[in-house]
């Protein structure tokens, strides 16, 4: 495979060339678009993160505010809880549905692509 993949190498170097050109080509796109997906969800999980914050602040006003103020005299004591454990919900969804999306692979195409190169050069190999 070797000395085939040489001989196609000296005979047609322009070809080797635009190959690694595509190559090059190929890997610079797949990193723009692992890091584009990795920045999404690195974003998704710091928006996870602040309203977690959120609603652990919340609930620690709520908790003030329920020591200062007595039941009877509050309109609606049930909103106290709702709020903070709406933000906690709404954390615990975003992050169970990033957790639960698919993670980007780095350089799947580039691999599927090198495969397949590999092959050709082992059908080459066999018709030499």
């Amino acid at each position: 495979m070797v000395r085939s993949l040489f001989l196609h190498l000296v005979r047609h170097p322009d070809l080797f060339l635009e190959h690694a050109s595509a190559y090059a080509e190929l890997a610079s796109i797949e990193v723009d678009e692992w890091g584009q997906r990795w920045k999404q969800r690195a974003l998704l999980r710091l928006c996870a993160l602040m309203l977690v914050v959120l609603g652990a602040g919340l609930g620690g006003v709520a908790g003030l505010v329920w020591a200062a103020v007595p039941l009877d005299q509050m309109p609606r004591p049930w909103l106290l809880w709702a709020i903070p454990l709406a933000f906690l919900v709404l954390a615990a969804s975003l992050a169970c549905w990033v957790r639960c999306t698919e993670r980007p692979v780095a350089f799947a195409a580039l691999r599927a692509q090198a495969a397949l190169d590999l092959a050709t050069l082992r059908l080459l190999e066999k018709e030499s």
